[in-house]
């Protein structure tokens, strides 16, 4: 009788343990988020966060970060530092993010000078089918994905130009009003 009662308590012990790591499928983090969007291959061509998270915060790594951040309004030109609850699903879509972020509070939000600069791939042969990110021509605003208008100043013909006949292309910019970029200078290869 003393064997049968412990191993039912060695059984329920295992039990309770396994049911419990699956039961407490929450973490909260910290994230950062930079002040602009990059251009990536998600479920097709798409504008992701950038963040970095754990012992990257601070650093000069940021990774893309392709889900939603449930209750976060993001706005650019703004450095956030968010606590962030992050809940795993237990039957993710296929193809689809097992973890569903959630913000528990902004604890911080920056502004960062308009003379900064940054980097945003507009077109790319080896990233995207079709290769650019960019919609609109000389004769309409630029936008990338349709989301963020480019303000090309005096550079449009140049865009148009190297859009047309380059393979990898690149602008830096600068922010300006209403989620709008300035285009500074244009990289291509």
């Amino acid at each position: 009788m003393m064997k049968f009662i412990a191993l039912i308590l060695v059984a329920f012990l295992q039990l309770t343990t396994s049911c419990s790591k699956d039961e407490n499928p929450h973490e909260v983090v910290n994230l950062r988020v930079n002040h602009y969007k990059q251009t990536a291959i998600g479920f097709g061509p798409r504008l992701v966060l950038q963040t970095q998270e754990s012992n990257e915060i601070g650093t000069d790594t940021w990774s893309n970060f392709y889900s939603d951040i449930e209750g976060f309004n993001y706005e650019p030109g703004f450095i956030y530092m968010l606590s962030i609850e992050k809940q795993k699903i237990s039957n993710p879509l296929q193809d689809g993010s097992s973890i569903k972020y959630i913000l528990k509070k902004v604890i911080s939000k920056e502004k960062v000078s308009n003379e900064v600069t940054f980097e945003i791939k507009l077109k790319s042969i080896k990233l995207s089918d079709p290769p650019s990110f960019i919609t609109g021509d000389l004769d309409s605003n630029y936008k990338i994905l349709n989301e963020i208008e480019i303000d090309c100043n005096d550079l449009c013909e140049n865009l148009s130009e190297k859009l047309q006949t380059e393979d990898e292309v690149s602008g830096i910019f600068k922010h300006a009003d209403n989620n709008t970029i300035s285009l500074i200078s244009i990289l291509s290869e």
